[in-house]
């Protein structure tokens, strides 16, 4: 069962003479307050346009040069992608163009905002973050725009004010220190998984399969399990790295590997499924409607892993119910369900309660 959001109903106005004045009286003082909100928030936006312009330039021609953490060495190609600050926001938007560095390491670009995150990405290295942020509130003596020449620190924060127009930030990069370990698959009784698919991935929030080289970071690797049901494969610290393994039939498995020392073994241990079928239905999460043509799939996940063997594709029929699908008791059993015009959901279902006869639902929010 899905909890559903009460409703409210809409209180309504007194008629009559009596009634008639006092909504007269209660609509102007409705529109009086409503022209003070209007004022004050203006004046507020005027202040805070005229604390922008006056603080300094919105914008400022800089350099940044990248450079090697162990050698001091200037990194050719490196790619600088610039993006607004945001909380938990590291990857730069995905059409963004990047700026490039040149054989002396140095790329220009123009910094046009006061919350701005550079993101700096290359094959081979860590990708960094560097946050441009205004000088804090209540600073004694805020830092004046004369810096020529900044090391950004470690802290990867750079004062907007500080900067002055074609000021150069050196940003280091640490090389990727590579070792290789042994994955091997076993299933319920430590037998090998001969064919078992194994993925290596060094990042979870990928938009799509195969985006690694456009964000600076190693290729995924896919490999087949042999007769011993083991792989070889690489890590690259400190990023960190998980390995996946696939079979038609078992569960998925997930564990992290870059923890393991250089020629260890990580083991993933899968087990054989059990299914139901069932249809499901998808429904307004506000008014219970039926969502024609709304689209649930099973084994995709969010981070450029492609879809679990035992995934699946549907689409609601006109009633917002789906054909019915092979359900798997996995160990967190994540349908994501999208439609045109509502949020995309990850719905969880909870695989003991499905029972025949009765159709899970599943409730998208409108947009």
């Amino acid at each position: 069962m899905i909890a559903r959001r009460p409703t409210f109903g809409r209180c309504g106005e007194r008629d009559g003479p009596i009634g008639g004045v006092l909504a007269a009286a209660k609509h102007q003082r409705i529109t009086g307050g409503l022209r003070v909100v209007l004022a004050r928030w203006l004046l507020c936006m005027c202040g805070a346009v005229a604390v922008m312009l006056g603080a300094g330039c919105i914008s400022k021609p800089v350099q940044i040069r990248v450079l090697r953490a162990d050698t001091g060495s200037p990194i050719e190609g490196a790619e600088i992608r610039q993006h607004g600050a945001r909380f938990l926001r590291f990857l730069p938007k995905r059409n963004a163009k990047p700026s490039v560095t040149g054989a002396d390491g140095v790329a220009s670009l123009i910094l046009d905002a006061r919350g701005t995150s550079l993101a700096v990405l290359c094959q081979g290295f860590v990708p960094v973050q560097v946050s441009i942020v205004p000088e804090p509130r209540g600073c004694a003596e805020p830092s004046k725009p004369t810096a020529l020449e900044v090391t950004v620190p470690k802290d990867l924060c750079v004062p907007f004010e500080s900067l002055a127009d074609r000021a150069r930030l050196d940003v280091q990069l640490l090389p990727l220190r590579a070792s290789t370990l042994r994955v091997c698959v076993r299933d319920e009784n430590g037998e090998a998984m001969a064919g078992a698919a194994v993925i290596v991935e060094c990042s979870l929030f990928l938009p799509a399969d195969g985006m690694e080289a456009a964000w600076g970071l190693p290729a995924a690797q896919r490999l087949t399990a042999g007769t011993d049901g083991c792989v070889h494969v690489q890590c690259f610290h400190p990023l960190r790295a998980y390995a996946y393994a696939r079979m038609a039939g078992y569960s998925p498995e997930r564990t992290r590997i870059d923890r393991e020392p250089d020629g260890g073994t990580a083991t993933l241990q899968m087990r054989r499924l059990q299914w139901k079928k069932s249809a499901l239905r998808v429904v307004d999460a506000k008014t219970d409607a039926p969502i024609a043509a709304a689209e649930v799939q099973f084994g995709k996940e969010l981070d450029g892993v492609p879809r679990d063997p035992n995934g699946w594709v549907v689409a609601c029929d006109s009633q917002g119910i789906t054909p019915p699908v092979d359900l798997p008791n996995v160990d967190q059993l994540v349908l994501t369900v999208s439609a045109k015009g509502y949020r995309t959901a990850r719905c969880v279902v909870q695989w003991a309660s499905i029972r025949a006869g009765r159709t899970p639902e599943l409730a998208l929010e409108r947009q």
